[in-house]
């Protein structure tokens, strides 16, 4: 629950878009205590569903309307990605602040004018990259330190999201890579995604792996439409010890560095039973929490909602967020 907000309207939301993230935004906003104040969407059963699970708020099909009728502060946009400036025009014309599902935009340009247009309106804006509020990422990052001199980072996507075909793998892939580029700056904070030097390959149409340099440290991040079991990992290594985070269900795990023939042999056995540990530790605090997926979300929600209560810088900046969104420009083209 947040319980330093201001005033109730700054505690009311609108979710644009009823569809699979738009159910999950609005579920984050009532575990948070957060009221819906109304939903957006051309399908009027679809609306109607959702608001039934919300305490029935206002539905519309028009977005004008709606804003018109309705006092909120915040727009979620949870609609398809080529819809996103233009729904951000109408939202920032009625002087709503705007938590965005990711990309933000289809390129550079419209996110630039997305980020002009809310600070001519005095507006927030925050792209949804949950990822980096996960429990587990959020506890590697305080503890990078102990890892001594970061060497390599991973990170491995496979998922069912739909391989689909030509243009429509590579729009696949292209959702699926902001939350990549996202953790590495997390990890490396005030360093630049210098892209210019990434390469990127790409097997088929449904698989591609990116790899470079960033902050002195190598990476790869691969992502494929159609590896199975379905995975979300990262893995940090360093000089002084490895960490492991499980992004599915958002937990992580610190291996110290110790050498030795002991070590070697103890390593897997070590390895299994802390995860199983932590694992299970995580699944019945999410179950305790009612997160039943998308670890992170509510995390990024309630910073952001905290950061417009009290006056402060949201949680993610627009330089980062336009690199993530330009990191992406760059994907296209070499995809």
């Amino acid at each position: 629950m947040i319980e330093d907000a201001a005033t109730t309207k700054d505690l009311r939301g609108i979710i644009v878009g009823a569809g699979l993230m738009g159910r999950w935004h609005a579920a984050s906003l009532r575990a948070l205590g957060i009221g819906v104040a109304g939903i957006v969407d051309n399908d009027s059963t679809v609306a109607a569903v959702l608001a039934a699970q919300h305490g029935n708020p206002p539905c519309f099909s028009d977005l004008d309307r709606c804003l018109s009728e309705i006092d909120a502060a915040v727009m979620h946009i949870c609609t398809p990605a080529a819809s996103h400036l233009p729904i951000a025009k109408t939202a920032l014309a009625h002087d709503a602040h705007l938590i965005i599902e990711k990309p933000l935009a289809r390129d550079g340009a419209e996110a630039e004018l997305i980020y002009e247009l809310a600070e001519r309106s005095n507006r927030m804006v925050c792209p949804v990259l949950q990822f980096a509020y996960q429990t587990g990422v959020s506890h590697v990052h305080d503890n990078l330190h102990k890892l001594g001199i970061i060497n390599r980072v991973e990170i491995n996507i496979a998922s069912a999201g739909g391989p689909g075909q030509g243009e429509q793998a590579q729009e696949v892939l292209l959702e699926i890579a902001p939350h990549g580029f996202f953790l590495i700056q997390r990890l490396f904070p005030g360093s630049d995604l210098a892209f210019e030097g990434w390469h990127l390959r790409s097997t088929r149409e449904t698989e591609c792996k990116i790899s470079g340099l960033h902050a002195d440290a190598a990476f790869d991040f691969s992502i494929s439409l159609t590896s199975r079991p379905t995975r979300c990992e990262m893995t940090v290594y360093g000089s002084a010890g490895t960490a492991f985070c499980n992004l599915f269900h958002g937990y992580s795990l610190i291996e110290t560095g110790a050498t030795g023939r002991a070590q070697k042999i103890l390593q897997p056995i070590k390895r299994a039973s802390s995860e199983l540990a932590i694992s299970a530790f995580n699944l019945t605090r999410r179950a305790l929490q009612k997160e039943p997926a998308y670890p992170g979300l509510r995390a990024l929600i309630a910073s952001f909602y905290r950061a417009l209560a009290q006056g402060r810088p949201g949680p993610i900046s627009k330089d980062q967020s336009l690199a993530v969104v330009r990191a992406g420009d760059w994907m296209r083209t070499a995809l």
